[in-house]
């Protein structure tokens, strides 16, 4: 476990970090958290431990607008630490699970926005992680006609006007008939690192793979 007070005896999860350093989390603490939150943690560097997480960010407090009664999952930030981008099972979605986003103005966050129908559908989105550059949004979804069965990973890459075009496949062998959870891309665009129950090398149920996406030239 990390030193700090961050786990407990409930669901602890890191979903990605702030470009400040600050660790982001989930947590479903029973009692405390509805049905899931969104957290922050700072780490100490006189102590080398995390801080108790809080729901907030250090620069303004938003956690009214972040969580509600309904679930919020994963969360990503843009490198600029501008735009926010999480999951919410909150009502007036396209759907079930969708993703929005809270963009910042100064030291003041937006309402939560919904990304809209290119990307979200009338079932679920999740595990949504924003590429650095804020232009490229990873996410994996089971609300697609294409999907090759459960959950499929998708991307989605922003215009010049700021809007999300269409939602892409990965297509295989990236996404299989099985369930593919999560995924991490580096900051250059060649590799993602994907939770899948992918049976080649295999520990056991799902692990993490490394997967060399250069070919699909998302970054230039």
């Amino acid at each position: 476990p990390i030193p700090g007070r961050i786990n407990t005896e409930y669901h602890d999860g890191a979903t990605g970090f702030t470009p400040d350093g600050d660790l982001l989390i989930y947590r479903n603490i029973v009692g405390a958290t509805r049905s899931g939150d969104i957290y922050f943690s700072k780490l100490s560097s006189s102590s080398g431990k995390w801080s108790a997480p809080r729901e907030m960010l250090a620069r303004e407090k938003m956690h009214k607008k972040l969580n509600s009664s309904y679930f919020e999952s994963s969360a990503t930030m843009t490198e600029d630490g501008n735009y926010l981008y999480f999951v919410s099972e909150r009502p007036g979605g396209q759907g079930q699970a969708d993703i929005y986003y809270m963009k910042q103005t100064g030291r003041t966050w937006s309402d939560p926005i919904n990304v809209g129908p290119n990307i979200n559908t009338k079932s679920d989105e999740k595990c949504v992680f924003i590429h650095p550059n804020g232009n490229i949004l990873f996410f994996s979804s089971n609300g697609y006609d294409d999907c090759f069965g459960s959950y499929d990973l998708y991307y989605s890459i922003k215009d010049e006007s700021g809007n999300w075009g269409k939602a892409i496949n990965m297509g295989a062998p990236i996404n299989t008939v099985q369930e593919e959870k999560t995924i991490t891309v580096t900051k250059d665009g060649k590799f993602a690192y994907v939770g899948a129950y992918y049976t080649k090398d295999s520990h056991g149920d799902a692990d993490i793979f490394m997967i060399d996406i250069s070919s699909l030239g998302l970054v230039e």
